[in-house]
Parts: C-alpha cells; structure tokens; sequence
C-alpha cells in the first residue's frame, strides 16, 4: 500500500531556537565584536596621535624660549622661571638639566606642558590641549554612531541570510515529509541556490536514500504481489479439495485453515494493488447507514450501533464497508465486547473495551506483519486488517484516527467528506 504510517516524533526537549536567529546571533556577535574592537584602536590611535603632536609643539615652544635672549618669546609663551605652578611630577622629570613635557587632561582646562631644568632654574611653559581633547570627543563620537550602524545593519545582514538558510532548510524538511508520505518529489528541486553547498549536499543524500529506499520497496511490493497471485491458484485448488474432504473434525481443521490461507492470500493482493497508487474510488452520494449495517452483517459480531440522524457522505460505498469490517474484526480479534458504532454526520467512530492500542503503536501506526500489541498470542494476525484500512480510506480520500478511550479500549474514527472532493490520493 501507499506509505500512510503515522510518522514517530523525537522528543523535544521544549527549548528550540531557530536556525535563523542563531545565524543572525552569530553573525551580529561577530561584527559587534570586530567594530568595537576597531573603533577602540582607532581611538587609542587618534588619542596618542594628538597627545604626541600637542607634546611636540610644546616642545618647540619651549626650545625657542630657551635660545630668545630678547626675552620677547618668554612674554608671548608666558613662560614661567619661578616654577610655583609647574606640576610636581615635571619638576622630577626635567631635574638634572633634563627637558620634558606633561600632559594634564582633567578639569575644565587641558594644558600641556614643557619645561626644563636651566641652572637650576624650571623653565617652563603650557599650552591649552581643549582643541585636541575636543577633536577626540567628536571623532569618538563619530566611531560610537560608525559602530552601531555598522552592527545595525550587520543584524540585518545576519538576519537576511538566516532567513534565506532557514527557508531552504524548511523547504527541504517539508520536501523530506512529502516523500514520506509517498509523493515523487525531489528534495534538492526545492533547495535553489546559485552555487552548490552544504544544504544542497544534505539535499542529494536524501534524493539518493529516498530513490534507494523506494527501490527496495517496490522490490518488496512486487515479491508480495507475485507470491499471493502465483498462491490464488493452488490455494483455490485446496479449497475444492477441502470441501470433497469426509465429514468430521480433521477434515474441519483442514477447512479452517485453507479458508484462513485463502483470506490471507486476498489480502496480500490486496495490500498488493493498494501499493501500486493505481486504485480508484467509485465516489458517489451514500447513506452511511445502510453500509455500516451491512459491513457488521458480514463480519457476524455483534455491534451496539448508534447513527444519529440521516447521515449522507460521498465516499465509496464498497471500499467503506471494507474498513469498517476490518475495524470491527480487529476490535473482536483484539479488544473486547461491547463494541460500538457510532455514526455522526460523516463521522464513524469504532469502539472496543480491550486494552487499547499501545504508546508505541500509535506512535508508528498500522504496519504490515505487526499488530500493536506483542502479547496478543498466537492468534494476533499478521498487521494487514488496520494497513488495509488505512490504504483504503486514503483511496476515498477518508482520515483515519487511532487513539485510546480515558475510560479504557481502543478507539478508530473515520471522518470522511462531507462533499465530492476534486481529487483523489
């Protein structure tokens, strides 16, 4: 059949973050980092720069005080001999007939200063430093806007190319569950991209994995469907043989088990046909009624039915009784009496009073040659009434729920259109 299984969910931790934004973190973080740490050199390089260009005007201010012996450079500079104002560190610095400068860069008036040590005499003079200490406020602040642009739009940037990663990424996983589900599509035809990459890599390994994996099925398929037919022919030849068999208990046992070989022979053919996506529903205005009553009247159990209302779907009157004789046959097999039949609009719902599906089961859904519960005994079946069922409403374009009742027993509903659809899976 089709590949319908429920598909099993990994456990989620409950703390997911999306790819896009941690590239964007990521990215943002990077630039963050590398502007502050630009704007920091370039600030520290500016601020000696000015500082060393103050220190060497002083300087020569200094030095052409020193060889004026009009005395008319002391008076421009207002160079001080009497040392009282000098700072305490440039005295130590210059004594010894040593020159230097100092820089003095708090309070409301910078100054830097240049003095030397002439006959033991300080000589000294200052020159404002408020310019060079203003051009490094403006140029810092030029760097902090520089810098939270530059972050700014490195977010963007971060966030654009995020996006344009997580869509592909999310166009492939969507692509992947599509295959999942049976569809020819192929994964790398919904991950464009100008040049090849990582995702592009990722996208033909699963097109390489999803054609393998379905060449292996349709190997399988085609076994299956080959065994059942070449077994119609002997299998039928038993039957008439079985039936010219003398009455008494050997020739029943023999009778029930080439009828039970029959059945499981048609239902290979069956799950055999379901699985070349070939079937087509006779699709027409039904009244759910009558074909739930003649779907119970064949399986021979005994169903408490509840229909409320004139119920009326477009579904295929066949193909419908088929799941619902399944249902009930399974809620026989393996649940217990009473077994309800509820139908509702176009909703039919089958209930036993057994132990209910497992955690697991319902996780994986119907498989062929496993049934849902693994102490069922020798009589569990081989897992094709529920993997018929599900290929048959997928047919009718029915969606089948499995779950479990609070108060116990398992529960199927099958919620079929309520009007002709266009199109049939």
């Amino acid at each position: 059949m089709r590949s319908r299984d429920l598909a099993a969910k990994l456990p989620s931790t409950g703390r997911r973050l999306s790819f896009q934004w941690k590239i964007a973190a990521a990215i943002t973080f990077v630039i963050a980092v590398a502007s502050i740490t630009l704007s920091t050199v370039m600030h520290q390089t500016f601020s000696h720069n000015q500082e060393d260009a103050a220190r060497a005007a002083a300087d020569r201010n200094l030095q052409l005080v020193l060889q004026d012996e009009t005395g008319s450079m002391r008076a421009l500079f207002r160079a001080t001999t009497d040392g009282l104002d000098v700072p305490e560190e440039l005295r130590q610095a210059v004594a010894g007939g040593k020159r230097a400068t100092y820089l003095v860069d708090s309070g409301d008036q910078p100054f830097v200063w240049a003095a030397a040590d002439v006959n033991t005499q300080v000589v000294a003079i200052r020159v404002p430093y408020t310019a060079q200490r203003e051009s490094i406020a403006s140029v810092d602040r030029t760097l902090r806007n520089a810098t939270i642009a530059v972050i700014a739009a490195g977010a963007v940037l971060g966030v654009l190319l995020g996006l344009a990663m997580s869509y592909r990424l999310r166009s492939a996983a969507r692509a992947a569950r599509k295959v999942s589900t049976g569809a020819n599509i192929r994964v790398r035809s919904v991950t464009w991209s100008l040049f090849d990459d990582e995702i592009t890599e990722l996208a033909d390994a699963v097109d390489a994995m999803s054609d393998a994996l379905r060449g292996q099925l349709d190997a399988e398929k085609r076994v299956t469907a080959n065994i059942a037919h070449d077994l119609r022919t002997p299998i039928s030849g038993l039957v008439g043989a079985a039936e010219l068999l003398p009455p008494g208990r050997p020739t029943e046992l023999v009778r029930d088990g080439v009828h039970k070989l029959r059945r499981l022979a048609e239902d290979v053919i069956e799950v055999a046909r379901l699985d070349t996506t070939s079937e087509q529903a006779d699709i027409q205005s039904v009244e759910l009624a009558p074909v739930v009553h003649h779907a119970i009247s064949t399986t021979g159990v005994e169903c408490e039915v509840r229909v409320h209302g004139t119920p009326v779907s477009y579904t295929d009157a066949r193909r419908l009784e088929r799941i619902i004789a399944n249902l009930i046959l399974n809620a026989r097999n393996h649940g217990k009496p009473p077994i309800n039949v509820d139908v509702d609009h176009s909703r039919i719902t089958v209930r036993d009073r057994g132990s209910g599906f497992t955690e697991e089961w319902l996780r994986q859904g119907p498989k062929r040659f496993q049934t849902d519960c693994v102490e069922r005994g020798p009589n569990s079946g081989l897992g094709l009434g529920l993997t018929i069922v599900v290929g048959q409403a997928a047919v009718i374009g029915a969606r089948i729920n499995f779950s479990n009742h609070p108060n116990g027993g398992a529960v199927v509903t099958i919620d079929l259109p309520e009007c002709p659809p266009d199109e049939f899976a």
